[in-house]
């Protein structure tokens, strides 16, 4: 999971402007035991400075991609909606 998250987003400092990391954590949180990797970060576009909260979880041997974005003002919220998300989230089958 390292390996693949590392490789989704070593290119963010460069693609979003004003990067900033704000979280980035290895966590099996309240997600059913999952392996997850969190990170959220600022960066600033045009007129505003956003926020993106994302995580990654390890399923077998696939990878969902769960991602909040939002003004960076909202950044409570979108914390709040990805640990409820992440709270619910069960897998059936194979």
């Amino acid at each position: 999971l390292e390996h693949y998250v590392t490789g989704q987003t070593s290119g963010y400092p460069a693609q979003f402007a004003g990067f900033h990391l704000e979280r980035d954590e290895v966590t099996a949180g309240d997600s059913g035991g999952f392996e997850m990797r969190r990170k959220a970060f600022r960066w600033k576009n045009e007129k505003d400075v956003l926020y993106h909260h994302q995580a990654f979880v390890l399923v077998g041997d696939k990878v969902i991609v769960l991602t909040g974005a939002a003004k960076a003002r909202h950044r409570a919220a979108i914390d709040h909606l990805m640990d409820e998300a992440l709270s619910k989230l069960r897998v059936r089958g194979d």
